[in-house]
């Protein structure tokens, strides 16, 4: 069970990094964002909108435990009841594949980035530009490789990440690439 609870803290931690801590050349400018303000009872931050921001995205219905169908859930041996969250303001949903062995086990997670498009992964070494479907994606291992993930452009500034937290990274790349051509048909 602490396994479990180690690698769901895992997978929040790299949602929470993913797309937040890449360097990038050139000016900077001011973008439509939502921002977090603390929370005058509780300390906690609360989310709060700039008047800038565009009135709908393609990606605001999208409920990310809805992302992968029953049948889909079953083909990748999909264990347990999705598990929705949301991360650094994004919203995440997981779900569990269990194996033989823990050591063979992983989380399988879907991220929804309104606002970050493929040009914002934040990566662990070389980002390889794939095609899922119609779309243009890309394959990286996340931070520190803790994990692999396909990311799936929805717009020029938007994407759904499909990702997979384990014991080996590299050997998860192959069932992230599988569930990522799975959440692809569900994507606007």
């Amino acid at each position: 069970m602490s396994r479990i609870r180690a690698t769901i803290s895992t997978l929040a931690a790299v949602l929470m990094c993913v797309g937040c801590s890449e360097s990038m050349s050139g000016s900077p400018t001011t973008a439509p964002s939502s921002t977090e303000s603390p929370d005058s009872t509780t300390g906690s931050p609360s989310p709060t909108k700039s008047t800038a921001e565009p009135s709908s995205s393609p990606l605001k219905a999208l409920k990310p435990c809805e992302l992968l169908t029953t049948s889909a859930m079953s083909s990748l041996g999909v264990t347990g009841e999705p598990k929705e969250g949301t991360s650094k303001s994004v919203p995440s949903c997981q779900w569990r594949v269990t194996k033989a062995s823990v050591k063979d086990s992983y989380t399988i997670a879907v991220g929804i980035y309104e606002r970050r498009g493929l040009k914002d992964i934040v990566a662990s070494g070389q980002i390889q530009k794939i095609q899922v479907g119609s779309r243009q994606a890309a394959q990286y291992l996340g931070e520190g490789g803790a994990h692999c993930a396909v990311a799936l452009e929805v717009t020029a500034s938007s994407r759904v990440d499909v990702l997979a937290t384990g014991d080996s990274a590299d050997k998860l790349c192959g069932p992230v690439l599988e569930a990522a051509k799975l959440v692809e048909p569900e994507l606007p």
